[in-house]
């Protein structure tokens, strides 16, 4: 029994390893600076403190606003799966904008990459976030290793009155088994459930398997210990699950 509540523990802590590296830190002269201002001392917003150097947006009118934040000329990518990345705070964001990415080739594209998800680092720009949270913005090639960016341009779209301040942004590039569509650092992926979700599947239909055909020793006196072992490891597993779920809803993952 304890054997299959090790390898259920085992299963549930199973995610991929994250592989990232660094490409480009994008500094304040490449911002464009006629969309942008950029902090030359701290502020506090919300009682949330906002340091010198972040990146400050504002829409003061109802009108749709879209603003050019970065032109990034050969960008040096070498790996098929990138992403900008870094932290993201909105104060009072009408409706529902975004940040986007615009990736071009060379004769092909420009293709998108939009924050549009309900959550996670891809998720909307909307009403005022708790604070700094991680944003993610990847793009994936799928048609081999050569076809390599040759510019990427990072917007911001806010459809009505908003404030928005981001910081730490990098363009990072992944690496291995990295899934990039989820932010570098981040334990909890689709790919993660997908794995969790499957183990935890196959795991749940061989214990009531088992149980089920301890029914009839059950009923002649027999492996009333085993069969309570099973219940009890199978009781075991839905906690496990019920705890991480927990801890990645609460924790902002998707």
């Amino acid at each position: 029994m304890w054997k299959i509540i090790g390898t259920l523990s085992f299963s549930i802590c199973l995610v991929a390893s994250a592989e990232v590296d660094i490409v480009k830190e994008l500094p304040a002269e490449l911002w464009m600076q006629d969309s942008i201002s950029i902090l030359s001392e701290p502020e506090i917003e919300r009682e949330i403190e906002i340091p010198a150097g972040t990146v400050f947006i504002e829409n003061s009118s109802p009108e749709r606003k879209e603003l050019s934040l970065l032109s990034i000329e050969n960008p040096g990518i070498t790996s098929n799966s990138y992403a900008i990345t870094g932290e993201v705070y909105h104060v009072d964001v009408e409706d529902e904008g975004y940040l986007e990415t615009w990736n071009h080739f060379e004769g092909s594209g420009p293709f998108f990459t939009r924050t549009m998800s309900e959550f996670g680092p891809m998720r909307w720009l909307a009403n005022t976030s708790m604070g700094f949270r991680e944003f993610s913005l990847p793009f994936r090639i799928t048609d081999g290793k050569e076809m390599l960016p040759t510019k990427i341009e990072l917007n911001a779209i806010l459809p009505s009155t908003g404030r928005v301040y981001l910081r730490n942004v990098n363009l990072v590039e992944f690496t291995g088994s990295t899934e990039p569509f989820s932010s570098p650092g981040e334990w909890w992926s689709p790919s993660s459930a997908g794995k969790v979700g499957g183990i935890l599947g196959v795991i749940g239909g061989i214990l009531g398997t088992l149980i089920g055909c301890c029914g009839p020793l059950v009923a002649k006196g027999k492996a009333k210990g085993l069969c309570f072992g099973l219940l009890f490891a199978m009781a075991f597993a839905g906690l496990l699950q019920s705890v991480v779920g927990s801890i990645a809803f609460f924790g902002g993952h998707p």
